[in-house]
């Protein structure tokens, strides 16, 4: 996802559905960030949102992210990782998924 598109997304709300916590929402506070996991796996150019309550917590990874546009739902990304401490999470960007070649199917 390149800076310009992204820092257009900065302050926009987005709703998320996970099995852990199912629908909350946040707000888009950054772009471009990079997380390591435990096991040592780096995952770049990630979303950040900020919940004013916890927006994912464990079990809502791959999750959908989307935000709503004239009423209508548009998928925006799939949940990556969280803090529930701080109520920041992460959602990778649906364009990294249709750049490796995935298809996205919402039947």
């Amino acid at each position: 996802i390149d800076n310009e598109y992204a820092s257009e997304l900065e302050g926009k709300y987005v709703y998320k559905y996970g099995q852990a916590t199912g629908l909350t929402y946040g707000q888009i506070d950054g772009y471009n960030e990079e997380i390591t996991y435990s096991d040592g796996i780096k995952i770049k150019k990630l979303i950040t949102v900020q919940g004013t309550y916890t927006f994912s917590s464990g079990g809502d990874s791959g999750g959908p992210v989307y935000s709503i546009v004239n009423g209508s739902r548009l998928g925006m990304g799939t949940i990556s990782g969280g803090n529930s401490t701080t109520n920041r999470s992460y959602y990778s960007p649906l364009a990294h998924a249709y750049a490796d070649g995935f298809i996205v199917n919402t039947d």
